[in-house]
């Protein structure tokens, strides 16, 4: 089976030639797989700034949001 090649101009106009319904099922399909990638990235960040504020004697869940940003900021600047 060959593939398509399209410029993303060309896959767009093709999607909206789609009838509106579709296109709706196209948009839940993408947005499923893009949901999915995301959560993992969440939880793995969650996870990841924990371990980070442990490291620094600190618990990120017991931080106020002003001391979590000044943590996030000081990593920034590391």
């Amino acid at each position: 089976m060959s593939n398509l090649v399209l410029t993303d101009e060309q896959a767009i106009q093709l999607v909206e030639q789609l009838p509106q319904q579709q296109q709706a099922k196209l948009m839940r399909v993408l947005l499923q797989k893009s949901w999915s990638q995301w959560l993992e990235l969440s939880q793995s960040g969650q996870v990841n700034i924990r371990q980070i504020a442990a490291d620094k004697n600190k618990n990120w869940d017991e931080m106020n949001k002003d001391e979590q940003k000044v943590l996030i900021d000081e990593i920034l600047r590391e």
